[in-house]
């Protein structure tokens, strides 16, 4: 019936420069054209917006309008560039329009272009003062810059223009974590809830500022708070897999971990964590099922070649954990614990030789490694340097204590 009443309103817009003369046509023209409502069809908008530019009956100020309007309808789409085009329109009629400066600034913040949307930001901000979604917008650009400093300055005059805008205490909340100031961050987010509680990812970052705090149980509740208002949030449930994970219910962990992947196929971490966790479960092959759909998903990732090195090593199969650690080791070769793992399914192939040489690198790389130095001396014992061996052990020891 929706369709039916959108394909109705579409084939109505269009008959409407035959009946051009009528006021209510052109009334309802501007009705479809000015609509805000995210959750209708933008294509009646389009159709209407279109219809009012090419009638060509309006004053600079409403063409211009119309131009954003359809620049809006077009950015929900996904058709960004041309959002941008009719934005540009908007700002060439009328220069001093600031809303469009701010919609074109977020439409090439989407496409990735920052410095052209800070420009954008820049000169909304310029014309209008006191426009705090310019300031909100312009911040969350300098964070994608790496520039918290100046994104929490923008967060900040945006909340000082509106101190009931929720968006930039979220905002201002992420980039003070960022910062590594988590109890800053928490209370933002807890401003952000209290105006508005149906934001699940405000929920999901405090419980990742909760969870670096070691505060468990408020991450997890604040994770099934973002889950129970948007149920698609794949990232909540990966998330509480891992403070689950941390608290060592790898039952509850996987469960998650496979909602996260059942939400997002291509999510390459949940299949990761999933191995770690079925490792731990002592499921190697269920594991090594994980990290192989992991490495599928992305080749580049050296910690789960490591993950799978070991799943295979506990399965016995030393040739198979080598290539793996080899990969690693490729992919990332400051990888201590890789040359240490290595090392060790060597040794359990008899290549003592080639054992202690990735013992070497793994010590050279990470000198507190007491594993390494004990790995080292059972190698060293083994090809009969007892001396070797006994100052390795020593040096375990010393790390240890």
């Amino acid at each position: 019936m929706r369709d039916t009443l959108i394909k109705s309103w579409i084939i109505a817009l269009a008959l409407l420069p035959g009946i051009a003369g009528a006021q209510s046509s052109r009334d309802e023209a501007w009705r479809w054209c000015a609509r805000q409502d995210a959750s209708i069809s933008r294509e009646p908008q389009i159709v209407a917006c279109t219809w009012l530019i090419d009638a060509s009956r309006e004053t600079q100020e409403n063409l211009a309008a119309t131009y954003n309007s359809r620049g809006v309808a077009r950015a929900a789409q996904g058709d960004r560039r041309s959002a941008i085009a009719d934005y540009t329109e908007a700002i060439r009629i009328n220069p001093q329009y600031a809303q469009a400066f701010n919609n074109r600034g977020a439409a090439r913040a989407a496409q990735g272009d920052r410095v052209g949307a800070i420009t954008d930001y820049n000169e909304a901000i310029r014309i209008n003062p006191q426009y705090a979604q310019a300031f909100n917008n312009r911040g969350a650009a300098r964070a994608g810059q790496g520039d918290r400093v100046g994104a929490i300055t923008d967060y900040t005059e945006a909340i000082r223009i509106n101190p009931e805008y929720a968006h930039p205490f979220n905002n201002r909340g992420s980039a003070r974590a960022g910062q590594g100031d988590r109890e800053g961050a928490i209370v933002d987010y807890n401003e952000a809830i209290r105006l508005n509680p149906r934001n699940a990812n405000t929920f999901n970052n405090r419980g990742l500022a909760r969870a670096g705090q070691g505060v468990r149980a408020g991450a997890i509740a604040d994770y099934t708070e973002a889950i129970r208002l948007n149920p698609q949030f794949f990232n909540a449930f990966y998330n509480r897999a891992r403070v689950r994970d941390a608290q060592g219910d790898r039952v509850s962990s996987i469960a998650d971990y496979t909602e996260a992947i059942r939400l997002n196929p291509q999510f390459a971490l949940a299949y990761n964590n999933r191995g770690a966790a079925r490792s731990w479960q002592g499921d190697s092959a269920g594991a090594i099922a994980d990290y192989s759909e992991a490495i599928r998903l992305n080749s580049q990732d050296a910690n789960t070649f490591n993950n799978r090195g070991l799943a295979r090593a506990g399965l016995g199969d030393r040739a198979g954990a080598i290539a793996d650690y080899t990969e690693a080791i490729r992919l990332n070769p400051q990888y201590a614990q890789a040359f240490n793992n290595r090392g060790f399914s060597r040794a359990a192939l008899k290549d003592f030789t080639g054992a202690i040489a990735d013992y070497n690198e793994a010590i050279r790389l990470d000198p507190k490694n007491a594993d390494a130095f004990n790995n080292r001396a059972d190698a060293r014992s083994a090809l009969g340097d007892h001396a070797g061996a006994t100052a390795d052990f020593r040096e375990a020891l010393r790390i240890d204590r």
